[in-house]
């Protein structure tokens, strides 16, 4: 995912510089379409579900366990932080987002899906919190992805923070 360059500094020596990978394709989608991808059933636990102001008006703020059900047992994958302005999606937060997926809401009946994601993946260390919600024991290293949802057009449509479980496996693929 990175390529090395050498770079001969006088007087300093031979050094190889990183060059940083612009543009890389990540399995990002809805966890709804993920998780139906994969012949697995989703499942969603709203654990806040408030309308807060912005400096720009109004925000849906949604926290939701999300995770998979399977024979009975539910195993929690992530634990997903919204932040969706109302004014663009007036009534949002009249929607059960428990059996509803956001991203089919967004698309159906705004015509408005998520397009693009810009994002910034951090290792974190679980807390008691996370670790009651995940159902996991110890405080186990996670990743956190931090960032913005755009539409087609480049709007900022969402700001999201994704906690994701031991657990959870990512397939990424650079563009070359």
């Amino acid at each position: 995912s990175q390529e090395g360059l050498v770079q001969q500094v006088h007087g300093k020596g031979t050094f190889v510089r990183i060059k940083e990978v612009k543009k890389t394709i990540w399995n990002f989608q809805g966890f709804s379409n993920l998780v139906r991808k994969r012949n697995e059933e989703p499942i969603s636990r709203v654990i806040e579900h408030t309308v807060k102001k912005g400096e720009k008006g109004l925000y849906l703020k949604l926290i939701r366990l999300r995770g998979i059900n399977k024979d009975g047992t539910t195993t929690w994958m992530t634990l997903d932080h919204s932040e969706l302005p109302i004014d663009i999606f007036p009534g949002l937060d009249k929607y059960n987002f428990e059996n509803q997926s956001l991203y089919e809401i967004l698309e159906k009946n705004f015509q408005c899906p998520p397009h693009h994601v810009d994002l910034e993946i951090t290792p974190i260390i679980s807390d008691q919190r996370l670790c009651t919600l995940f159902e996991i024991e110890g405080n186990p290293p996670l990743l956190k992805a931090n960032g913005m949802v755009f539409n087609e057009k480049g709007e900022e449509i969402e700001q999201i923070e994704v906690v994701y479980a031991p657990h959870f496996t990512f397939k990424m693929s650079q563009i070359i």
